[in-house]
Formats: C-alpha cells, sequence, structure tokens
C-alpha cells in the first residue's frame, strides 16, 4: 500500500511539472475593463483580444456572473495568432444586458479545454450623479484664479463648461476634490462680463451626467493704469 502511494504521489508530481512547462494555449490578452454600450463614444464596446497559440474550432461567448451565456461573440475555425472581439453590450435576443460584471469564456475544441479569461468587463449605462458643484468666487479679474469645489456620487472626472464650452477637464477622477479655471476657454482670455459656469461628471465607461444649473462668475475688465492728466489741467 505504501509503494502504491508513492508511485501515485510521483505520477502526480511528474503530471504537475509537465503541466507546468506546457505552453498556455492562450497568451496575451488583453480585455477592456469597463464600457458603456450607450454613452455614443469610443467606449461604447468592450474590446477582446489575446493570441490562440495553435489553430482550430474555437468558440467564445460573454458569461454573465451567474455563469449564463449572455451573447455567442464566435464559433468557428481560427489559425493560430492574433484573435480580436468586440462585445457591444447586447444579449442574445439583441436586447440590451444589464448592468453588471461579465466574462469571456474561451472554448478551444482540438484541446477539449474551455478556458475563462480571468479580466472581468464591467457593463455601465447610469451615469454619475452630482451633488456639489460651488464656484468659491463670484467675480474675478482677467487671469485671476476660481477654485470650485465638487462631490459626485462616484469616482469620476470633473467636466467645467462655460458659456457651453468645455474649459476645464479633470485629469484624475476621484468622486470629490477641487477644479481651476482662470478665466479661459481653449487657452484664449475671454471678454469682462458675466459667464455662466456649469459641471458635468464623466465615469470611467464614458457616461457623462447631465450639466448643473449655471451659476454666473463676472470677470472684470482691468483697471487702466498709467493715465496722464489732460493738457491745461491743473495739478
Amino acid at each position: 500500500m505504501v509503494g502504491a502511494i508513492l508511485l501515485a504521489t510521483g505520477a502526480a508530481f511528474v503530471i504537475t511539472e509537465k503541466l507546468k512547462l506546457t505552453p498556455a494555449a492562450i497568451f496575451g490578452t488583453r480585455v477592456s475593463k469597463t464600457f458603456s454600450p450607450v454613452c455614443a463614444c469610443a467606449t461604447d464596446n468592450a474590446a477582446i483580444r489575446f493570441r490562440l497559440r495553435r489553430g482550430g474550432r474555437v468558440q467564445i461567448d460573454v458569461i454573465g456572473a451567474s455563469g449564463v451565456l449572455t451573447r455567442p461573440l464566435a464559433h468557428r475555425r481560427f489559425r493560430a495568432g492574433v484573435l480580436s472581439f468586440r462585445w457591444f453590450g447586447h444579449d442574445q435576443t439583441g436586447g440590451l444586458s444589464h448592468d453588471g460584471n461579465y466574462k469571456i469564456e474561451v472554448r478551444l475544441f482540438s484541446e477539449h479545454r474551455t478556458i475563462v479569461l480571468p479580466n472581468t468587463i464591467r457593463l455601465v449605462t447610469v451615469a454619475p450623479r452630482i451633488e456639489q458643484f460651488q464656484p468659491a468666487r463670484r467675480s474675478i479679474s482677467v487671469g485671476e484664479r476660481v477654485r470650485i469645489r465638487y462631490r459626485f456620487n462616484e469616482k469620476a472626472i470633473p467636466i467645467l463648461l462655460v458659456d457651453g464650452r468645455e474649459a476645464v477637464v479633470g485629469r484624475f477622477a476621484p468622486s470629490a476634490g477641487t477644479i481651476d479655471w482662470f478665466g479661459k476657454v481653449g487657452g484664449q482670455a475671454l471678454r469682462a462680463g458675466l459667464h455662466r459656469l456649469e459641471l458635468e461628471a464623466r465615469d470611467s465607461a464614458g457616461n457623462t451626467s447631465v450639466a448643473t444649473p449655471s451659476i454666473g462668475v463676472e470677470i472684470r475688465a482691468r483697471a487702466r493704469t498709467g493715465a496722464h492728466p489732460r493738457r491745461g489741467s491743473k495739478h
């Protein structure tokens, strides 16, 4: 019995070591982390890309969180090399899939294997909600700074609109913070007068919130300096 146990242990060890040395059937995987099929933007689909080491009949499916098939993407023979697919967020019936997390399942018929890619795709269709939009000042001189405080219900990029045009786009996506505006749009200083400031929030999937109600900020004209007194006037 002891000999049988030792023999089985040795066989298991050999098999394990052999599996370690066997090249992966799929490698170089790249999968979109998040997308929104309703954003009408560059992230309205999920991109799936990987390298197939050996050609053969392959089936690629989108699987929901419960393990149920959501959408088949392909089922045919492929040559070895790079395979690319896109999922636009629809289910088998053509309807829009529910918000949530999804996985990509790859079935390799020639190798009798099914591989679920570890990458999770998050489908999001609900835009962020703006909970605070507060300029620190309502009047500035040309070139002065207005610090604007904001808070969202989730992580998102702040986008400041001035008179309906994008003026400042945040570099990071915290759920709360501040952005600065210096009275310019597109690098050009605005004329003196009252200007309308609004705020939008854009999440990583590309969903953009409705703009906030506008808040007026006045840009004051610079006072003229160095004026000379009129000729003939008394000093």
